[in-house]
C-alpha cells in the first residue's frame, strides 16, 4: 500500500521536479517557509501533513486531495478535477482557511 509520501514522490518525479523544486512551488502557492527538508520529511512520512498543505500540494502536483490522502484513482488527473469542480472546491477552501 502506498503512502501519501510516496504520491508525492511519486507526482512530483513525473513532472521532473527535484525536492527543491517542488518546494519553490510551494512558496509560490503561499507557503513562505516550505524548502527541501519539508518535501524530504513528507516523502518519507517523518512529518505530518496539515490539511490546508494537503490542499495546496494537491493543487500544486494537479491531483485530486482524494488521490493524495488515499490514492483513490477517482478524480486523480487535472481534467477530471476541473471537470468536476474540483478547482472551485480548493478556491472556497483556501478563502475559508485564510478566514481563521
Amino acid at each position: 500500500m502506498t503512502t501519501m509520501g510516496d504520491r508525492i514522490r511519486e507526482k512530483r518525479q513525473e513532472f521532473g521536479w527535484s525536492q527543491s523544486e517542488l518546494g519553490r512551488r510551494m512558496v509560490t502557492a503561499g507557503f513562505p517557509k516550505y524548502c527541501q527538508m519539508y518535501v524530504t520529511r513528507s516523502e518519507n512520512n517523518v512529518r505530518p501533513i496539515p490539511v490546508g498543505e494537503a490542499l495546496v500540494l494537491a493543487d500544486v502536483l494537479r491531483v485530486s486531495l482524494q488521490w493524495l490522502a488515499t490514492g483513490s484513482p477517482e478524480t486523480n488527473t487535472t481534467e477530471d478535477r476541473y471537470h468536476h469542480g474540483y478547482q472551485d472546491g480548493i478556491d472556497a477552501a483556501r478563502k475559508a482557511l485564510e478566514k481563521l
